[in-house]
């Protein structure tokens, strides 16, 4: 375990979370810890965590360059939708369908223009992490959580394979996997291809 503080008054929320933030540390348990990747920015505070959060924030905000390069791609995905939708199904599960837009918006703001396999097998393997985030954390084969182990394993295998083909290819993409591999810090130290991957998971 570790210790907690429980607020139940905005007085003390305020305190806590405004006044005296600095003394007070955001935790998360250790198998959380394994299924995001222990260099996700949330796990950090300081310099590490301030450095990537502006990065990061740089490379999915809502600035008119970002959107205007975004808007062919998810223009192209609203089509694509659309004409499957049309495609003799009466009904449409509005919930499913949007999760998987919203998935494949993140996908071009994270990728740019990504290969239908990387983002098919990035997907399915993101989606068994999600079912295991928050199962009890417990290595027994079959469970969600060793199922959620094993799919992020995997999930680092597939971002692996893009990072090497996106440095061999040598260009400058403007989307996050863009900002995070051309960083540099004032020492001129650029992320490990594990701090990428545990950033874009």
């Amino acid at each position: 375990g570790c210790p907690c503080v429980m607020l139940a008054s905005p007085e003390a929320t305020k305190f806590v979370l405004v006044t005296h933030a600095h003394l007070f540390k955001p935790t998360y348990p250790k198998s959380k810890e394994k299924l995001i990747g222990p260099s996700a920015l949330f796990f950090h505070r300081g310099d590490y965590h301030i450095s990537l959060r502006k990065l990061i924030q740089n490379s999915l905000s809502p600035n008119p360059n970002t959107i205007q390069k975004l808007v062919p791609g998810i223009e192209a995905l609203v089509i694509s939708a659309l004409d499957s939708w049309a495609e003799g199904r009466k009904v449409i599960n509005t919930y499913h369908e949007m999760k998987k837009f919203s998935f494949d918006v993140g996908f071009l703001a994270m990728f740019g223009q990504l290969d239908e396999t990387y983002r098919e097998k990035l997907k399915e393997n993101y989606c068994i992490v999600d079912k295991g985030y928050n199962s009890f954390p417990t290595k027994i084969p079959g469970t969600a959580y060793q199922k959620a182990l094993l799919a992020r394993k995997r999930l680092g295998e597939i971002l692996s394979q893009i990072i090497c083909e996106r440095k061999e290819k040598k260009t400058m993409q403007n989307d996050l996997l863009g900002h995070l591999l051309n960083f540099q810090d004032e020492n001129g130290q650029t992320l490990t291809e594990d701090q990428i991957s545990d950033n874009i998971i």
